[in-house]
């Protein structure tokens, strides 16, 4: 019978693991758990299928359906997770899978590009490609707004107004865009600006100012952006770089003040104006020719009249009123008249400069000095600064000098406290070595009285075993050795220190303790 012959099989096994050492019986058992639990780690996985990765996250329903179909046409198995908006494939075919549907532009988030212009029909209307042209267009800005850091998902309405044929109708273009962020994502002022301006940029007649941008909680993002003015920026950017400026010269000035008076001893602040107006300044400057001629001839007009005969008229129609023109009545006459006129190019010098905005409109630097300052001294620091930070008296810089002593109070108070915590800091260092240095030599000291005692115990155990004959080296068999003559003290036999007792067995019988210290080498 089958269970008789697992019962056999099951006392066999019982009988032959009893007989087994109990080191023996542990390795047995835990081999058999291991792979106990290897054979159900592999059942496990085998029954659940090949490991499933994902493929993409965060899908629109649309990029979800596409997806799907093109896996299934490929015979691809997959899942679906997060309520339809991720798609999980067999691990091994995640890299591939992503670049196939890369090469058919999927995932689209949700949004089409220009590729509604690929399948335009041959009979659409200039309405029809109007809208396809403008759906093409709000797809592409929202894709690529969707790229910005901190951006999920993005969509862009643009408004074109229809073209008018009066200027005073015609009406700009518009536009909106919505971005949703990450969980925890804020988009800074700059990134909102560059929104603005890249959609601006794409759409003919937008200008950046006409650009909405809203976020998913609904607050306005482009209200929060300043306004930009001409050659500097915006206002926040004309301070963070007059800042910037102050900055830089003051820690200028303070490090070459510092060498020459010693550190924390002078303190220095500037205050910059940058002129942020961008100037074009144009000027033409006549000037004689450099050889004193007349210039250079642009143009030259000559006029000669003659006039020889008689019955001639009393005057030309016209010309009768000129003082200069002869006037003849009748008879025999001539007369003759010469007229030139040149033109001479003037030397003309136009001189166009462009003044870039960034420029010192005007500074003022105060210096405070430790202690007091003789006039001279002052006199001297105040040129020192003044060239340090490239004074101008025609903007009408102010460099001012003081010497008067600091107030050190809280600066010394502090150094105190914290001299004092560094010597709390020592005084805790020393008293935790000393602490250790006295554990370890207790320690030390516990372990040589240990080792003594019991190296003594083991010492007398083998003199006591010897002196009673249990324990014999080989080659002292056949003779005994004689016990050591106990000492005498007022009349009565003493037992000898164990010190001499080892003394006398070293020098009398060297290879019994030979014999001894193998034997506990042997047994350690």
């Amino acid at each position: 019978m089958p269970v008789q012959r697992l019962r056999e099989l099951y006392s066999q096994f019982t009988d032959w693991f009893r007989r087994l050492p109990p080191r023996a019986r542990w390795v047995t058992a835990g081999t058999a758990v291991l792979c106990l639990a290897a054979l159900l780690v592999l059942a496990f996985r085998s029954s659940r299928g090949p490991e499933m990765e994902p493929l993409f996250t965060r899908l629109t329903p649309e990029d979800a359906a596409a997806i799907v179909a093109q896996l299934e046409e490929k015979g691809v198995s997959y899942q679906l997770a997060r309520d339809g908006t991720a798609i999980l494939v067999p691990a091994g075919q995640v890299d591939r899978l992503r670049l196939e549907m890369a090469a058919q532009g999927l995932p689209r988030q949700g949004t089409v590009g220009f590729e509604l212009m690929d399948d335009v029909p041959f009979g659409a209307t200039e309405f029809e490609r109007r809208v396809r042209y403008l759906r093409a267009l709000q797809g592409e800005l929202a894709r690529t707004v969707a790229g910005i850091e901190g951006v999920e998902d993005a969509r862009v309405h643009v408004v074109l107004p229809e073209d008018s044929p009066f200027v005073g109708e015609r009406q700009p273009a518009t536009a909106a865009v919505f971005v949703r962020l990450r969980p925890g994502a804020q988009l800074e002022e700059d990134q909102v600006r560059a929104i603005m301006h890249l959609v601006a940029s794409a759409v003919e007649g937008l200008e950046p100012q006409d650009v909405t941008v809203v976020d998913g909680t609904g607050k306005l993002l482009s209200a929060e952006v300043g306004p930009e003015e001409e050659g500097g920026g915006t206002a926040g950017d004309r301070f963070e770089k007059e800042q910037q400026f102050e900055s830089e010269l003051q820690h200028n000035l303070q490090t070459l003040l510092e060498q020459v008076l010693g550190p924390g001893n002078v303190v220095a602040r500037v205050n910059a104006e940058l002129n942020f107006d961008r100037q074009t300044i144009e000027r033409r400057m006549f000037e004689p020719p450099a050889d004193g001629g007349e210039g250079l001839l642009r143009s030259i007009q000559e006029l000669e009249e003659t006039f020889a005969g008689e019955g001639a008229p009393a005057g030309v129609p016209g010309d009768t009123n000129i003082p200069t023109y002869p006037q003849v009545a009748g008879g025999n006459g001539e007369y003759q008249r010469n007229e030139r006129t040149a033109n001479y190019e003037l030397n003309e010098i136009i001189d166009r400069v462009q003044v870039a905005p960034g420029a010192v409109r005007r500074l003022s630097v105060a210096v405070v000095v430790n202690g007091q300052l003789s006039p001279d001294r002052q006199q001297a620091l105040e040129q020192v600064v003044a060239a340090a930070i490239g004074s101008d008296p025609g903007r009408q810089d102010q460099v001012q000098v003081v010497g008067m002593p600091f107030n050190t109070d809280m600066a010394d108070r502090i150094q105190r406290s914290l001299e004092e915590e560094r010597q709390a800091r020592e005084a805790a260092m020393r008293g935790l070595l000393l602490a250790a240095g006295a554990l370890a030599a207790v320690a030390l000291l516990t372990a040589v009285i240990v080792l003594w005692r019991r190296r003594r115990a083991e010492l007398e155990e083998e003199l006591a075993l010897e002196e009673a004959g249990e324990v014999m080296p080989p080659e002292e068999a056949a003779e005994e050795v004689p016990p050591p003559a106990p000492a005498r003290s007022n009349g009565r036999p003493t037992a000898p220190p164990i010190y001499e007792q080892v003394s006398d067995l070293v020098r009398n019988h060297p290879e019994h303790i030979a014999q001894v210290i193998r034997s506990w080498l042997s047994e350690r």
